[in-house]
């Protein structure tokens, strides 16, 4: 089974997937003419869509206006709206969903749920 790929190292094109890896996602692929074999990542998912950056910039912009020691992790879209990964402290994290509405109600929501005082 023959892939369009060129191999890494020589950069011929005799080359053949020998597996798959699952983290990171890809295929394995060796090189039959010098015998190298290299990872080829899978493409990467697409970017999140223009309400979901909405949404991290809200939680950035209440992280900085509470002067919260906070690093967002991830947005997610979930069916009910957005699932909001953050790092509150060195080794917690704090996890939350957070459901579409009015600015203020995100914000409120958002204030609340990572402990600003």
């Amino acid at each position: 089974m023959s892939s369009q790929l060129q191999c890494r190292k020589c950069g011929g094109s005799r080359t053949r997937v020998v597996g798959q890896s699952a983290v990171p996602a890809g295929a394995l692929v060796t090189c039959e003419a010098c015998g190298y074999s290299s990872l080829v990542a899978d493409a990467a998912p697409p970017p999140p869509d223009a309400e979901t950056r909405r949404v991290e910039r809200l939680v950035k912009m209440v992280v900085d206006d509470k002067r919260m020691t906070c690093e967002l992790r991830a947005v997610t879209r979930t069916a009910a709206g957005w699932q909001v990964t953050a790092r509150v402290r060195e080794r917690e994290v704090v996890r939350f969903e957070l459901k579409g509405g009015g600015f203020a109600a995100m914000r409120a929501e958002i204030e609340r749920a990572l402990g600003a005082r």
